[in-house]
């Protein structure tokens, strides 16, 4: 019901991703921090707001990044097989 915890429910990250880009999909905006702060359909409600339409830049990125702590922690360590550390989602 509305009081239900999504979390508690089996919800995750991922799906609450889903659940923002969908929700965004129909004119509705859904910031993942409200998510985890209130995490039932009747305390959602209140942080739930109409998109304004504003989109994010959707453009090439051009340019370097450096590399994250963990990244590069990754590819100092020269593993064997590096393809098996792979993890897929289609969000």
């Amino acid at each position: 019901g509305v009081t239900d915890n999504f979390f508690s429910l089996g919800g995750d990250s991922i799906k609450g991703i889903q659940m923002a880009s969908r929700l965004n999909q129909h004119g509705w905006k859904l910031e993942m921090k409200d998510l985890f702060q209130h995490p039932t359909i009747e305390e959602l409600t209140q942080y739930v707001e109409r998109a304004e339409g504003k989109q994010a830049d959707q453009g090439p990125v051009e340019g370097e990044v450096i590399l994250t702590p963990i990244q590069r922690w990754f590819f100092e360590k020269n593993f064997t097989n590096k393809h098996h550390w792979n993890q897929s989602v289609m969000l």
